[in-house]
């Protein structure tokens, strides 16, 4: 939760022109097919993100060292809307993906 979600405007900064898949968009797209529609757009839970923090204090992205298999669960104990996004940077900064993205998959439980 260290970094906001990226966005269109954030890759117009760093250079690139034209519409480009972001967080943000993915988020406001995923959640609209439930019937949720809000301009607010919550924090990013940035799991298997390699986000350290330099001797400057300034926050740094490096590439994420998760490999294939790798799996985080978690318990919900009310109902909930999950959305999950495979970060989309592929520009400018330290490509976290190691400039490429991976599928994701995810497994209901129910007990």
């Amino acid at each position: 939760m260290l970094f906001s979600p990226c966005d269109q405007p954030m890759f117009e900064e760093l250079g690139f022109e034209g519409a480009h898949p972001n967080c943000r968009d993915n988020y406001l797209q995923a959640v609209a097919k439930q019937d949720v529609h809000r301009t607010a757009v919550p924090d990013p839970v940035n799991i298997f993100q390699n986000t350290p923090i330099s001797a400057d204090g300034s926050l740094l992205s490096e590439v994420t060292p998760t490999r294939p298999g790798d799996y985080v669960c978690f318990r919900a104990e009310m109902d909930v809307i999950f959305a999950l996004t495979a970060c989309s940077i592929d520009i400018g900064l330290n490509e976290p993906n190691g400039g490429k993205s991976t599928p994701l998959q995810i497994e209901i439980l129910r007990h």
